[in-house]
């Protein structure tokens, strides 16, 4: 459980050996900052997490118990994402990139960006896509939204182009 003020300078890199816990006021960490999990746990955000640049390492898990905000680049070094039903939103002021070999999966996915969001493999959400702002650019991979069941696209602003976008309805929709 964070229960202090976390100071960083940027371009700092902190090493979460497990989960945490963000209980008290909301923590942001800057974009040049990169939060690392580096062995398996949860992500608490009883109050609000941003983080920089997300990395998870290979062999590790990290399961979310609520939802959070990437400023940065999200790094999966092939661990295990755990979504839940949560959402992780991008919301930086340049581009920023999703990559994971073997592609990403997410709850929740919201781009709010100024940049375009990029993807550096495949992408799969499995219930809502909101794009409020900034484009999505697909970059010769896959965006699926949702998995064999029907999920929600909400658009206020930006397009997602450059790659194949597949969107699963439910069937009283058809």
């Amino acid at each position: 459980t964070v229960n202090a003020v976390l100071l960083t300078l940027w371009g700092s890199t902190v090493n979460f050996a497990n989960g945490f816990t963000n209980a008290n006021a909301a923590l942001t960490f800057d974009d040049g900052n990169t939060a690392v999990f580096t062995g398996s746990g949860t992500i608490t955000p009883t109050a609000a997490i941003t983080f920089g640049h997300l990395q998870i390492n290979a062999a590790s898990s990290v399961t979310l118990a609520g939802n959070i905000a990437v400023k940065s680049n999200w790094i999966n070094l092939g661990g295990t994402l755990i979504p839940g039903t949560n959402t992780v939103t991008f919301n930086g002021i340049a581009s920023q990139t999703i990559s994971r070999t073997g592609g990403e999966t997410f709850y929740g996915l919201t781009c709010n960006s100024t940049g375009p969001l990029i993807f550096s493999n495949d992408v799969t959400i499995t219930n809502t896509l909101t794009m409020t702002a900034g484009n999505i650019n697909i970059n010769s991979n896959t965006l699926t939204v949702g998995n064999s069941a029907g999920a929600t696209l909400s658009r206020a602003a930006g397009i997602a182009y450059g790659g194949t976008f597949r969107r699963w309805f439910p069937v009283a929709a058809i």
